[in-house]
């Protein structure tokens, strides 16, 4: 059986390959490779939360040069049976103290959750964040997004803002699609992708029918959409650009916000200012 073992690497800005890392899990296991996420802070240190049937669930912080500085099972505790119930990896953020937010599941059971930057659990909220999710720079504010299921008539996108300092939620803001009425004709789509904060407020990329005004006809099939939101959750700019299929929100200098979209093998990269 070919070896199927996930890894850590870090390169060089030219490209050459600086030090690569085995993630936790046995390669000879046609099951091993489970999904990961990555993140880096402000030091250079990489954290990797993945999950797979041989490893079960792993938090790791690696330093710059590739070693290992922790490792922890970041599994959440079901809040109303008080029983572990593992994780699999969904959502992964970093604050500039290095402090780091993840949102797992399993099956349809979620919850948020922040350990400092030495792996220490700060707190836990058995609230969803969703399954992309994005954190201030300075840890005052956590947001997630994920996708409100209708009947196949409606359907939406809801926002969610957490206090990053004490998990606490805030508030929810949710966008919906045009509603059809002929169910056996149409089937309403609307899917929330991702989320960055860019300048202090919220950028989420989705796909959506009729978000906008005008852009009410849901036969037509659905379009990309890249909205903003201040931190009190007030729409400061929707655009719905391209009929497929969005990424996630990529951050750039001076306020710009970064979605691909595309169908196919055919895409473009829309770059959204403030």
């Amino acid at each position: 059986m070919a070896e199927r073992t996930q890894y850590l690497s870090k390169f060089y800005a030219g490209g050459t390959l600086l030090c690569k890392e085995p993630l936790p899990g046995d390669p000879q296991a046609g099951n091993a490779v489970g999904g990961a996420k990555l993140a880096v802070d402000s030091e250079g240190n990489a954290v990797v939360l993945v999950f797979n049937e041989t490893a079960g669930s792993h938090l790791q912080r690696y330093s710059p040069d590739g070693k290992v500085l922790w490792d922890i099972d970041p599994h959440i505790t079901d809040i109303a049976g008080g029983q572990p119930y593992g994780s699999a990896p969904e959502a992964l953020a970093i604050d500039d103290a290095g402090d780091i937010y993840v949102r797992a599941s399993v099956g349809t059971k979620g919850a948020a959750q922040k350990f400092s930057s030495d792996g220490d659990l700060l707190w836990q909220t058995e609230r969803d964040a969703g399954v992309s999710i994005a954190v201030a720079p300075d840890g005052s504010r956590l947001y997630g997004i994920w996708t409100q299921w209708g009947d196949g008539t409606s359907a939406g996108i809801n926002l969610e803002a957490f206090d990053g300092k004490k998990g606490t939620h805030e508030w929810t803001k949710t966008t919906m699609a045009a509603t059809c009425t002929e169910l056996e004709k149409c089937n309403v789509q609307a899917f929330g992708v991702g989320v960055a904060v860019v300048g202090g407020n919220a950028v989420i990329s989705g796909v959506m029918q009729g978000v906008l005004p005008g852009q009410t006809d849901v036969t037509a099939g659905a379009g990309s959409i890249a909205m903003s939101f201040d931190p009190d959750g007030n729409v400061l700019w929707a655009h719905q650009f391209l009929m497929g299929y969005t990424s996630n929100v990529a951050t750039g200098p001076e306020g710009a916000a970064f979605v691909y979209a595309g169908t196919g093998i055919n895409g473009r990269i829309y770059d959204f200012s403030q």
